[in-house]
């Protein structure tokens, strides 16, 4: 498929394991020390399936819609906004570091479940 078909998929991927850390987290605090650890595998599995979609479809769309000439910067500058991503990231949670965890959990969800509905139109 399109490097955007699976870049959108990425992204409801990344929502869906946001939702499913939030509801596990509210069964953790519901019933402490009763949750087993192995109920995080399915986030682990999803995020990692979600980040590996993202990095091939980003990198494939920056080779494919370059010119032959420019190839190498355009991935360089898409590896470039990943970082930048990543340091926003680092922004958002250090403003929201005050928050419960389960407020972050929500925030963060309902930012993922934004920018996929943004982005697919």
């Amino acid at each position: 498929p399109w490097p955007l078909d699976r870049f959108r998929l990425a992204a409801s991927l990344l929502a869906a394991a946001l939702s499913l850390s939030t509801v596990l987290q509210l069964a953790v605090h519901a019933h402490p020390h009763r949750v087993h650890v192995l109920w995080q595998v399915p986030q682990y599995a999803i995020l990692s399936a979600a980040d590996v979609l993202l990095l091939t479809a980003g990198l494939e769309y920056a080779y494919t819609v370059s010119a032959q000439s420019v190839r190498a910067r355009a991935t360089a500058i898409f590896l470039s906004f990943q970082g930048l991503g990543i340091l926003c990231g680092l922004g958002v949670e250090a403003m929201t570091s005050t928050w419960t965890l389960l407020a972050q959990l929500l925030f963060f969800a309902l930012s993922a479940l934004i920018s996929v509905t943004l982005h697919t139109r």
